[in-house]
């Protein structure tokens, strides 16, 4: 099952094309690795981030609790090219991981767009 939020339509579209990856990532992740009968997604939007859950009712990744994106780099653990890809979106990547299933949190940052200038002029010559 995926359920979109309505506020995902003002996503930007490179933003957008990014947290489809990410989802594509964690539901192929999910369908080969978890066993399990279902998976869930959610994708969401706020005023600063998108944010993503995916969650199975599988056998669960081969650690039991809850890691932060930091936790699995240190463990080097977890899904590579997910972290790979939050990372580099500068993202936050959450897993609660357990006998009875996975769930996958990620938050994406909207990127505001930089102004045309710095509000200064340049003096003449």
């Amino acid at each position: 099952m995926l359920q979109l939020a309505p506020a995902i339509e003002d996503v930007p579209g490179e933003l957008m094309g990014q947290t489809l990856l990410v989802v594509q990532e964690a539901l192929l992740n999910a369908a080969k690795h978890s066993g399990g009968t279902r998976i869930e997604a959610t994708l969401d939007s706020g005023p600063d981030a998108v944010m993503v859950q995916v969650a199975d009712n599988g056998k669960g990744f081969p650690f039991t609790g809850s890691f932060g994106l930091a936790d699995l780099a240190a463990l080097d653990s977890g899904p590579l090219t997910l972290r790979e890809r939050v990372t580099e979106l500068r993202g936050d990547l959450q897993i609660r991981s357990g006998p009875s299933g996975s769930t996958v949190r990620i938050t994406l940052p909207l990127r505001r767009p930089k102004p045309a200038h710095d509000g200064h002029i340049a003096p003449a010559r």
